[in-house]
């Protein structure tokens, strides 16, 4: 559950943070590899991986605890 929380957590803050200027807004675009860079040094954080379920993307992150 904590894990579902976390990805989900993830994608609104991924889906917050990207901008459009035009009049309609395009939807975020998921780019594993940004993330993975972002959260390699959160601590607490053991692994983090790729996910996809029924064409949705994602990552499976493994904490310490």
């Amino acid at each position: 559950m904590r894990i579902v929380s976390c990805v989900l957590f993830l994608s609104l803050l991924v889906a917050g943070c990207v901008q459009s200027k035009s009049v309609e807004a395009e939807p975020a675009k998921w780019d594993y590899d940004r993330i993975h860079s972002y959260m390699a040094n959160v601590p607490g954080i053991h692994t983090m991986e790729r996910w996809s379920e029924a064409g949705v993307e994602g990552a499976c992150i493994e904490t310490r605890h």
